[in-house]
């Protein structure tokens, strides 16, 4: 599989991932790309790695995805359900 840093991606957050996100975006990027109702976060994939980076690591406790899961997104790929 091919993945390239410009397609869009699909993740669910966890509660540590939503505070992050709150943490270090302004408030009209999350308005745009998070659903608060689903916590589904939608982006793309150079976007969501400069975003939770720092939170990908085997130190961290705390994963910023539920199940560790990105969902890349397209005609011929999967969603997250």
């Amino acid at each position: 599989m091919k993945i390239n840093i410009n397609d869009k991606c699909r993740v669910q957050l966890s509660e540590a991932g939503v505070k992050h996100l709150r943490d270090e975006c302004l408030p009209e990027f999350i308005e745009r790309t998070f659903n608060p109702e689903t916590q589904f976060l939608e982006i793309v994939f150079w976007e969501l790695m400069h975003i939770f980076g720092p939170m990908l690591c085997h130190s961290k406790q705390e994963t910023p995805f539920v199940r560790n899961e990105i969902c890349f997104m397209g005609p011929d790929r999967p969603t997250l359900g």
